[in-house]
């Protein structure tokens, strides 16, 4: 089922690259020898074959497969136009040496280093790329790789800024009016705030998840990616391997009710045992009760958020790039809400 979900992504992903990237492509190629994903046609009219892999453990096998299969394709193009480079798009990390071994038979290996480098200019495009990996790749860093030296195609001058990216999202909340008649755009905002913020460690979100028969649900749901930290900490803690986040856009306090409603969506059979709600004006005195009452009589966990925590980690993040404010921050949110718990 995840083969399936991944390929779909990750077809979705590559098209909208090379649409940003203005090279023109044909999918789904079929040969005498075998299949290929793509056929790039550039400026000389050249074909370029494309394939496109995810590799994990023993990834050498997947690349000698994947750059085989390139091979045996070249040869049922012997009486058409084909460039003397080929393309292996790769959802994963590969080393120098061996992007160098398979260039040697004019194979360009482009992994995550070099993808997260095309795409720099488009954060729409990073956060689709961080939604469908189910690893993290904060610690990955853009790889110039020069498509101009192995396809010949017009390459564009791209004029975006992201650099004001957290200010928008943070003129955004404070531009909502609270109350029912702006909760579905706070819904909205609060969606794109969570997932820029979060989308090293957590990813395949889903919105609006329907639950009990379809009486209740979910505002969003995330999934926990296999990684070191505070989200890792979380899945081990509680067995959650997803994250439900809650909006609301309330003029006042939330109550206990909102905290009961919440609660509902909980179910540790179905590995959902973490719920995050985000408030305007935070919590009152006996939602707070309501969430440590949730801790010890269920063992599950429900943390609270207001607008000036969602303020604070984007100005966070936008002075420290380098570094993991927010989910640090989570975590000392974490730690507080423990040491609060009486026996």
């Amino acid at each position: 089922m995840f083969f399936f979900y991944f390929f779909e992504k990750t077809e979705q992903f590559v098209e909208e690259m090379f649409r940003y990237l203005d090279i023109n492509f044909e999918k789904g190629i079929s040969t005498k020898n075998n299949n290929i994903d793509y056929i790039l046609k550039d400026l000389d009219n050249l074909d370029t074959l494309v394939e496109v892999k995810e590799i994990k453990n023993n990834y050498r096998d997947v690349i000698i497969s994947a750059t085989n299969r390139i091979k045996d394709c070249r040869k049922s193009f012997i009486d058409k136009t084909i460039n003397n480079y080929s393309l292996l798009i790769v959802f994963g990390t590969v080393n120098k040496e061996q992007k160098d071994y398979f260039l040697k038979d004019n194979i360009v290996i482009i992994d995550i280093s070099n993808i997260l480098y095309l795409i720099k200019d488009r954060q729409d495009l990073i956060w689709n790329l961080k939604n469908i990996l189910p690893f993290s790749i904060v610690d990955v860093i853009p790889e110039n790789i020069q498509l101009e030296k192995y396809i010949n195609y017009k390459k564009m001058s791209k004029n975006c800024n992201n650099d004001s990216l957290e200010d928008e999202l943070i003129e955004e909340i404070k531009s909502i009016d609270k109350g029912i008649e702006g909760s579905r755009e706070f819904e909205r905002v609060g969606e794109n705030v969570i997932k820029f913020l979060f989308e090293d460690y957590i990813y395949d979100w889903k919105s609006q998840v329907s639950c009990d028969n379809k009486l209740h649900r979910i505002d969003l749901l995330g999934k926990v990616k296999h990684q070191d930290g505070f989200w890792k900490m979380l899945y081990e803690i509680y067995k959650s391997r997803y994250i439900i986040f809650e909006f609301k856009n309330y003029n006042n306090k939330i109550t206990q009710e909102q905290v009961e409603t919440t609660n509902k969506y909980l179910n540790k059979n179905a590995l959902r045992t973490v719920a995050i709600i985000i408030s305007r004006e935070g919590t009152d005195k006996n939602a707070k009760k309501a969430c440590k009452s949730v801790l010890r009589a269920q063992g599950q966990l429900i943390l609270t958020l207001n607008e000036k925590d969602l303020i604070f980690m984007l100005e966070s993040k936008r002075e420290n790039h380098d570094k993991d404010i927010s989910s640090e921050y989570m975590e000392k949110i974490f730690d507080d809400f423990l040491l609060e718990i009486e026996k």
